[in-house]
């Protein structure tokens, strides 16, 4: 292995998480590196591969420091983590990647949907886009197994002249779940991680995924839901505390699970509960994304005994008329309120989350989805003494995949069909214009301001949020 400056081996294997466009709100609560890459690090080095691999995450280092990075290390492979609001800098990233003879590997829920219009439309700089679960995939592209014989890829065949999207890669989540044994420096996140007035532990802060997939997908999607797949597949309950194990985490520790559903399946959190006694005893506090329709008093004494502290939910609006068209299922607005106060006296908090500008959004719904979110905070602070955690105001992105996305490529097929760049403010003002009827920039102007003021005055209520979809100049 070639050395570099005769200290350490150059970087092999660069896997980015692309930085998004200037233009939009990053997110600001970013306390772990990006799971997604973590999780192919680790499983690549769990099954034999030992050339050094090096994650940068576009969150911390900016475009120009990781363009630097690929001209110096010259990397056999570059994996790229996209998304909507990164699709540009992924390219340039890839460009930098082409010049130095790298491999370019795409991946991501955005990368999921548009697989071939990437490939087709970036011929010659993206090699590879990974469909769906990306470490079996990446791992063979590794090993260099011939791209007709890898499932879940999708890739450009100079001897056909077409492009080809192999069948699916069959999840296998346990066999991918060695992140946590990665030997990665978490110290300039955990400077990040400072919480104040919560009952919150402040030592480290992790990610884990119990599951793969939203078992509501495949039913109603939400409208604005982007997430790649129609299946659901768990961890086995010993992998999952193991992770717990091999973390080494403790009663100090604080674990999030970005699994998109982790209360669907009741018999699973059962078993979670009966191995916990066996695999993992210390009192981790754990915070999950969780449908609140799907919490009763069973539930509630499984999630205790599992360790969870704090629920985000998809609340969506405070609105009756508009949370019907999130596809969410419960209408009843109040019966939220009633569920987060079950939460709050069983010692569990809750996360609101918000997405503003669904179909039927008028200042009076803005209005009701305010005064619900001051209501989340007043209970919170009456039952516990604490504010919630956090309150999220989301601008409601059509993403590929989405039902917003399809409607909008009915309307504008010129526009978004067989396109791989997306801008984001441009599906915005679209949507706006056929769920809102707004014909003129300055009836869209008006509009967006009216949501950016609702969307500061919800955030402002706690102080902490992990908000997306606005402009930067919009906070």
């Amino acid at each position: 292995m070639k050395n570099v400056n005769h200290k350490r081996k150059a970087i092999d294997i660069l896997l980015v998480h692309a930085p998004i466009d200037k233009k939009y709100l990053d997110v600001n609560v970013v306390y772990a590196p990006p799971l997604a890459l973590l999780s192919i690090q680790g499983y690549l080095e769990n099954n034999g591969i030992n050339e050094t691999i090096k994650i940068i995450d576009g969150t911390i280092s900016s475009q120009e420091e990781i363009i630097d990075i690929i001209n110096a290390e010259k990397p056999r492979i570059i994996g790229v983590s996209t998304q909507l609001l990164s699709y540009k800098n992924t390219i340039e990233i890839a460009l930098a990647g082409k010049k130095c003879n790298s491999t370019i590997i795409l991946g991501g829920h955005q990368a999921s949907h548009l697989s071939e219009e990437i490939i087709t439309n970036r011929k010659g700089i993206i090699d590879v886009v990974i469909v769906d679960n990306g470490e079996i995939p990446f791992l063979k592209l590794c090993q260099g197994i011939k791209y007709e014989d890898i499932e879940g890829i999708t890739y450009f065949d100079k001897e056909k002249n077409r492009v080809i999207k192999n069948n699916a890669c069959p999840i296998h989540i346990d066999e991918s779940s060695y992140y946590a044994k990665v030997d990665f420096d978490y110290s300039i996140y955990r400077k990040k991680y400072i919480i104040k007035e919560r009952p919150i532990i402040t030592n480290n802060y992790r990610r884990i995924v119990s599951h793969k997939g939203c078992g509501y997908r495949y039913k109603s999607r939400c409208e604005f839901c982007g997430r790649y797949g129609n299946k659901v597949s768990y961890i086995s309950p010993v992998k999952y505390w193991q992770l717990f194990n091999d973390y080494n985490l403790d009663e100090k520790d604080f674990v999030f699970d970005v699994g998109d559903d982790f209360l669907f399946n009741q018999k699973w959190l059962s078993e979670l509960v009966a191995q916990k006694d066996k695999s993992f005893n210390k009192d981790v506090k754990i915070g999950i994304f969780g449908r609140i329709d799907e919490i009763d008093k069973t539930t509630i004494d499984l999630i205790k005994k599992i360790g969870v502290f704090d629920i985000t939910a998809g609340f969506e609006s405070g609105d009756k008329t508009v949370i019907k068209s999130a596809n969410k299922g419960i209408y009843d607005t109040t019966y939220y309120i009633r569920q987060t106060e079950l939460l709050l006296r069983n010692g569990i908090f809750v996360t609101p989350s918000y997405v503003l500008g669904l179909k039927g959004e008028t200042e009076q719904s803005l209005a009701n989805t305010l005064k619900q979110a001051e209501k989340v905070k007043s209970v919170t602070k009456v039952i516990t003494g604490y504010p919630p955690h956090e309150i999220v105001a989301n601008l409601v992105e059509p993403l590929p995949g989405s039902p917003a996305f399809s409607m909008l490529q009915k309307y504008f097929p010129k526009k978004y069909l067989k396109q791989d760049v997306l801008e984001m403010e441009d599906l915005q003002k679209d949507y706006f214009s056929i769920v809102h009827n707004l014909n003129s920039e300055k009836e869209y102007y008006l509009f967006r301001k009216l949501l950016a003021e609702y969307g500061k005055e919800i955030n402002k209520l706690v102080g902490v949020y992990d908000t997306e979809g606005w402009l930067r100049d919009e906070r």
